[in-house]
């Protein structure tokens, strides 16, 4: 392994978003801690998400129903505003290239290239299939990706014929999901690995260490909630219900101000930090997001996985692999019957394994290269 090898890593970084932000910071994290001196974040934006932050032209890009929606999240009650003050500061902890397009990537040259974590590889984050996410703009940079993911979605014909083209160019290949795998690894002759979601690269005692996150002393006890790409209403009586169950007070992550019915306290324009502050002092987490599941674990809590209708697979696959899989609440009858507990200690030595293997992984391909 060549210390001295300088890494880009191609994934999504500067958005309003916790896992996003979080699997970024602990993918280039990771490479510093094992000896990569050269490493930085390749400063990318597809141009769909980049319209998806400016609250003008992202509405315009909505229909009917959905251009009201988006008016009256980005601009009535200040959505983008809230959420660029939360993550601004954060987004300085990493180093990244000059900022380019799919003009000018061409120009930065690296011995190593990372395809990262998330959604990356998924066309409906970024209404296309980006081919940069595949690194199609390498010349003679060796080529891996780390937990790389297309979240639910199913390759048409065309698209995993393309898709497994630009993947042959890889000189190693690992997914976050076993569907993932189960989608590429007919047509490629090179294996790929299944591996956990980069946040995991660092315990809880990293996370804790690396962000100054404390336990808060006195601290009210609280039920966490946090949702994403949902409303609310849709699960109120699973919250309802679970909170009867806890019977202590809800404490949601929310841009918005206005409460809901069973909300207790609004935690507005949480910073990442405080995000992952707030896991660690809570009692229970309540969550729909594939992120918040992950530190869950991480951070030993008590959760519950409402089921993500827009994206389930990401959780489903993820608890699946450590026997978790009963803590998806699919509906207000499995808010009834699931148990308030588990057992985290079993959890958390299958956990270790794959956390294990994982980095395991990542090292050896990395000493190959």
């Amino acid at each position: 392994m060549n210390k001295s090898n300088k890494i880009g890593i191609m994934t999504i970084h500067n958005c309003y978003n916790y896992g996003a932000s979080l699997q970024a910071y602990a993918t280039y994290y990771f490479l510093k801690k094992i000896g990569f001196e050269n490493v930085e974040i390749i400063n990318y934006e597809n141009d769909f998400e980049k319209k998806s932050k400016s609250s003008i032209k992202f509405i315009k890009t909505g229909k009917g129903k959905e251009k009201i929606k988006r008016m009256v999240q980005y601009i009535i009650f200040g959505k983008n505003r809230h959420l660029k003050k939360g993550f601004k500061k954060f987004n300085k902890n990493l180093i990244r290239s000059p900022k380019v397009d799919k003009d000018t990537i061409y120009s930065l040259s690296y011995d190593i290239l990372i395809s990262g974590s998330d959604q990356i590889w998924n066309p409906v984050i970024f209404n296309e299939l980006d081919e940069m996410f595949f690194l199609n703009f390498a010349n003679n940079a060796k080529k891996m990706s780390i937990s790389s993911s297309a979240g639910s979605y199913i390759y048409n014909k065309n698209e995993i014929e393309r898709v497994n083209e630009l993947l042959s160019k890889y000189d190693a290949i690992s997914v976050r999901e076993i569907s993932l795998k189960e989608q590429l690894q007919p047509n490629l002759k090179k294996e790929v690995f299944v591996s956990v979601d980069p946040t995991l690269l660092l315990d809880k005692s990293e996370w804790k260490k690396s962000l100054n996150i404390k336990k808060e002393k006195n601290e009210e006890e609280y039920i966490l909630l946090y949702l994403v790409d949902a409303n609310i209403n849709d699960y109120m009586n699973e919250i309802e219900r679970l909170k009867k169950r806890i019977n202590l007070p809800i404490w949601f992550i929310t841009p918005y101000k206005f409460k809901y019915k069973n909300i207790d306290k609004n935690i507005v324009s949480a910073t990442p930090e405080l995000f992952i502050s707030l896991i660690n002092n809570s009692e229970f987490v309540i969550t729909n997001s594939y992120h918040g599941v992950i530190f869950s674990t991480n951070f030993d809590k008590n959760f519950f996985a409402l089921e993500n209708h827009k994206n389930p697979k990401r959780t489903q696959d993820y608890l699946t692999s450590i026997g978790l899989q009963d803590r998806i609440v699919k509906n207000e009858e499995d808010a009834k019957k699931i148990a308030l507990m588990y057992d985290k200690e079993k959890a958390a030595i299958k956990l270790k394994e794959l956390v294990d293997c994982t980095k395991n992984w990542i090292i050896n391909n990395l000493d190959n290269m």
